[in-house]
């Protein structure tokens, strides 16, 4: 049966789990006659299935004579909440990045609720070293706990120890939905297994580089001196430094770092011209960053990988005619330069 006919085929239902809790089992019978209704069909109740005087009756598309109830009723409310009126949130920052210290981590998260979070389900899940899905991983579970009347919730990860990889994720449960709700949350998929997936880090040695991207300039004209460089830097222990190497004409000049902006991952800095350190048109200015991390290792990414970005400066000139084209033009006006000239001439006389 295709969509359109089920929508006119009076036999119309909203199945959820939330909904048959309050209805004994049974699925909510939804209002779609044979010839379809617009504003009412789908969107309320089926009238014969909860007349006047039901608890559910309000959601129905008429009103019965006298009819005065004020409620939505438990129906209409259990599937507003399956649509998310209802709202039980897991935010947690996952700030635990790869680190060279072996120590203990504390996990932290905000748990709130638009009802009341079953005491005991805001839970810890880790692993070390065997992976977000290893065949036959298990996971370490640890209570998280809060203060009285905070949604701080708090739990600590044991030192794993250098070398290690540690995942993990974070539950707690509602008692209006009974439902078990996780960060980070499950994408729900109809194609492939629903995977749990794991906020992760690693402790130990950090041989990785930093990622850093720059677009160069193709020019610069003399008037828009300083040429302004900006790149975006990021590494998975932090960037210490963005340098920049550069010469004009081939000629080294000193190297500077670039400032790291507000965001933590753009950084800006120009290359000027001045008083003592001229650049003028005509100068060819070449130079290349490099990112420097913050690990033990300083790993580093330069760019370009090999050889230099190469800006020449260059000027605006104004625009000139042909000689050819100017001796024709003055030839052309000649004859009428002259002409004007005589009777100038002519007139003063009189």
């Amino acid at each position: 049966m295709n969509l359109a006919a089920q929508f006119t085929s009076n036999d119309l239902y909203f199945g959820s789990p939330l909904v048959n809790a309050v209805t004994n089992g049974q699925r909510a019978r939804l209002y779609a006659p044979t010839k379809y209704d617009g504003g009412s069909s789908i969107s309320h109740l089926n009238e014969t299935s909860y007349r006047a005087g039901d608890p559910n009756s309000l959601m129905t598309p008429q009103v019965g004579a006298a009819e005065a109830i004020q409620n939505p009723g438990p129906i209409t409310l259990k599937m507003f909440d399956e649509m998310g009126w209802f709202n039980t949130a897991i935010r947690h920052n996952p700030s635990l990045r790869d680190t060279e210290t072996a120590q203990d981590f504390v996990v932290r998260a905000n748990v709130v609720s638009d009802g009341t979070i079953v005491p005991g389900s805001v839970r810890l899940y880790y692993r070390v070293d065997n992976g977000t899905d290893a065949p036959g991983a298990t996971d370490i579970v640890l209570p998280m706990t809060a203060a009285s009347g905070s949604t701080q919730y708090t739990a600590t990860i044991p030192n794993p120890g250098l070398g290690r990889r540690v995942s993990y994720y974070i539950s707690a449960a509602d008692v209006e939905t009974g439902r078990t709700y996780t960060a980070p949350g499950v994408l729900l998929a109809t194609d492939a297994p629903n995977t749990q997936p794991r906020y992760q880090f690693f402790v130990g040695p950090d041989v990785v580089p930093p990622a850093l991207v720059h677009q160069p300039a193709p020019f610069i004209f003399v008037s828009n001196l300083p040429l302004v460089l900006t790149a975006q830097a990021s590494d998975n222990i932090g960037i210490a430094s963005v340098s920049v190497e550069y010469s004009v004409n081939g000629v080294a000049r000193p190297t500077f770092n670039l400032t790291r902006q507000a965001d933590n991952i753009t950084y800006r800095g120009s290359i000027a011209s001045t008083g003592s350190a001229p650049i003028v048109a005509g100068d060819l200015i070449s130079y290349r960053l490099i990112a420097r991390d913050a690990s033990s290792n300083a790993n580093q990414t330069v760019s370009p990988a090999s050889g230099a970005y190469r800006v020449p400066v260059v000027s605006i000139k104004a625009p000139r005619l042909p000689t050819s084209i100017i001796s024709t033009r003055l030839q052309q006006l000649r004859p009428r330069f002259c002409g004007q000239w005589l009777l100038h001439r002519a007139a003063n006389r009189l």
